[in-house]
């Protein structure tokens, strides 16, 4: 009978056979088996008794390295039987029986069995045995800090979900908008195509006399229109509580429903009555640097009136961006005609800006400016919104929001002569307003687009003065 023990550190069970052939496998768990007195082949019983040199007790499983004559490490373990000191591990046992010149010629300590671990080469002499720690197995992990990564996993997952749902829903949005159709007007056959949102021109679409729309067609379209507002609330800038200075007052106009406020100059001192011009403010909130930009029309004697429209300074209604603040402008039109000291068949209209936009709206919808002068509105709102994508309240997916609030969707519609002046550093505008004086003037408007050197701030007080020669010939 000979005894087998099995090279597993977990099984070691021993198995008692007649049979002779090696190598035996473990019939628990199929791990190879070694006789009793196994040693590494080409070892020699003088270099096995050099491995009990050491005193004390072997612990079976203890792990060792030995090198053999090539420097090929090769891992043993110390086994259970006092005459077989060590034994190869299973991995290796097949390496160490097919290499006949290995000899135990240096045993080394180790804890991690790294291949690639550098060593001092070793002095010749008398092989040394070092004993090595037992195999530990690794600390078990908390449960709570299993716990933890499992949570952290699940966020990870969460957030990886969340990004493809938000590229995709972009994708979405992306293919559905595409590029913008050619635009048509709502109620008439007259089409103008629509500026890209770049400073290259397309041609003019020239529009046949023929295809003249009636006067009011931009009126009727927006009394037909009902937009769909995707937030709704206040006017969309921060204001301060202002009060009005010298030689000014603020008194209250009503826009349908709501009660809104506007500044408006002292009554002349003769008695007489003068021209007033209605000035839209630029932005979305009336401050005294607005009031300060209509001194050149006080100074040439025009009575000044300046209004804030719904939803800003914290007035009462809804913000819809160039939209129903029509109303507000036509009914502060109303307020300035019914003063005393005014002329009210010498109502002037001018605006910058968001206010210049307005301007151009205004003139569009009402017959009763005597003429009218914007300082860089913006015809296109499809250009422009691109480029302020904070202040739109609506879809911008939806081509008829963006269309109702785009003069030049409408540009036979001016209903008195119109100054569209701009600064000469801005091309963003300068393409989109002179097409739109161009398919005007082509239906016989008295309407022009006048660059003037300057940025967007930089042209106005020129441009005023301009708009005020203009006013006089329009009286």
């Amino acid at each position: 009978m000979v005894e087998y023990f099995c090279g597993n550190p977990i099984c070691k069970r021993t198995i008692t056979t007649e049979s002779t052939d090696w190598p035996l496998r473990c019939d628990h768990c199929n791990q190879q088996c070694y006789p009793e007195n196994f040693q590494a082949a080409g070892s020699s019983s003088g270099n096995s008794s050099l491995l009990t040199q050491d005193d004390g007790f072997r612990l079976p499983g203890t792990l060792l390295m030995v090198r053999g004559p090539t420097g090929t490490l090769i891992p043993f373990r110390y086994s259970r039987s006092p005459q077989t000191p060590i034994e190869p591990l299973p991995n290796v046992v097949s390496d160490a029986s097919r290499s006949a010149s290995v000899s135990i010629a240096e045993v080394l300590e180790t804890g991690d069995f790294r291949a690639n671990q550098k060593r001092q080469p070793v002095e010749q002499g008398p092989p040394q045995i070092t004993m090595l720690s037992p195999e530990v197995p690794p600390p078990a992990v908390p449960a709570n800090v299993r716990v933890q990564r499992a949570q952290r996993v699940q966020v990870l997952k969460f957030l990886a979900v969340l990004l493809l749902m938000a590229a995709i829903v972009a994708l979405v949005n992306f293919a559905s908008t595409g590029p913008r159709k050619q635009p048509q007007a709502i109620s008439s056959a007259i089409s103008s195509p629509v500026l890209p949102p770049s400073n290259s021109a397309r041609p003019p679409k020239q529009i046949p006399p023929s295809a003249k729309g009636s006067p009011s067609l931009y009126a009727q379209a927006r009394t037909q229109f009902r937009t769909h507002l995707l937030k709704i609330g206040a006017a969309p800038q921060r204001y301060e509580i202002i009060l009005p200075p010298p030689g000014t007052q603020e008194i209250s106009y009503s826009s349908g429903a709501l009660t809104l406020r506007a500044w408006v100059s002292d009554p002349p001192t003769n008695g007489q009555r003068r021209p007033a011009v209605l000035f839209l403010h630029g932005g979305f909130a009336f401050g005294e640097e607005d009031w300060e930009m209509t001194k050149p029309y006080r100074d040439a004697g025009f009575v000044v009136l300046s209004p804030m429209l719904r939803g800003e300074n914290g007035l009462p209604g809804k913000y819809s961006m160039f939209l129903d603040e029509i109303d507000d402008v036509l009914a502060a039109a109303d307020t300035l005609a019914s003063l005393p000291y005014v002329q009210k068949d010498h109502i002037y209209l001018a605006g910058h800006s968001v206010g210049g936009t307005l301007a151009i709206l205004a003139a569009m919808s009402s017959g009763r400016f005597r003429a009218v002068a914007s300082f860089s509105g913006s015809p296109d709102q499809t250009q422009w919104s691109a480029n302020n994508l904070l202040v739109v309240p609506f879809d911008l997916g939806n081509d008829a929001e963006l269309r109702i609030r785009s003069p030049i969707e409408y540009a036979t519609s001016f209903q008195c002569p119109t100054r569209l002046y701009y600064g000469a550093a801005e091309q963003f505008f300068a393409t989109s307003t002179t097409k739109l004086s161009e398919l005007a003037q082509l239906n016989g408007l008295d309407v022009q687009a006048v660059p003037v050197a300057g940025n967007h701030m930089s042209h106005v007080a020129e441009s005023m003065r301009r708009s005020i020669e203009f006013f006089r010939e329009k009286q």
